[in-house]
């Protein structure tokens, strides 16, 4: 019996996805600086999975763990945001996967009716709303083939005050201050 075409389709954006380096047994930890590097993802190994560090997407973009990246949103919505906690590959049908924590934009946390955060820096024009972004706890398990491109998301302090409008300027950067919590539908400020 053939394969429906969709499911080709699906099978080929895997194939042209491509690891960096040697598989590993159990999932590697996030580099240090990295977003909820305090609040652990589980690390167990799970059977019928082989671990990477890095990949090569069919657009020829490098992604590995702890990168920040854009992915892919219903027609007409800006591309959800999410930091890549883990990689591997299903053992089982070669699907090239990852765990990512989520990044919300104001946008979504009005729809969910979030109270308001803080005031933007005297520094940054009243714009740069649109580049704030939330952290969360939020992770899930996602298909690398829903990855647009990797972006940047710094803590706005990491940023230097002297270049933050120009780094704004670019357009796959984002800053954050604050977390969303889901469970309290509350936003905190980060340190």
């Amino acid at each position: 019996m053939a394969t429906p075409l969709v499911a080709e389709s699906v099978i080929d954006q895997h194939k042209r996805i491509q690891w960096i380096g040697e598989a590993v047994a159990a999932p590697p930890p996030l580099p240090h600086k990295s977003v909820g590097s305090n609040v652990p993802t589980p690390r167990k190994a799970v059977a019928g999975r082989r671990y990477y560090t890095k990949v090569l997407l069919a657009n020829g973009s490098e992604v590995r763990i702890g990168s920040k990246v854009l992915l892919k949103a219903p027609e007409g919505e800006e591309p959800f945001l999410a930091q890549v906690e883990q990689l591997w590959e299903n053992t089982k049908d070669a699907f090239k996967m990852m765990k990512c924590r989520w990044f919300y934009r104001s946008a979504e946390l009005r729809a969910l009716k979030v109270p308001k955060v803080g005031p933007l820096p005297k520094d940054l024009p009243a714009d740069s709303r649109d580049r704030e972004i939330m952290c969360s706890d939020d992770i899930d398990d996602n298909y690398l083939t829903t990855i647009e491109r990797p972006c940047c998301a710094e803590h706005l302090d990491a940023v230097p005050a002297d270049i933050r409008i120009a780094w704004l300027d670019r357009p796959d950067n984002f800053f954050y201050r604050y977390k969303f919590s889901r469970q309290r539908n509350a936003v905190t400020p980060l340190a």
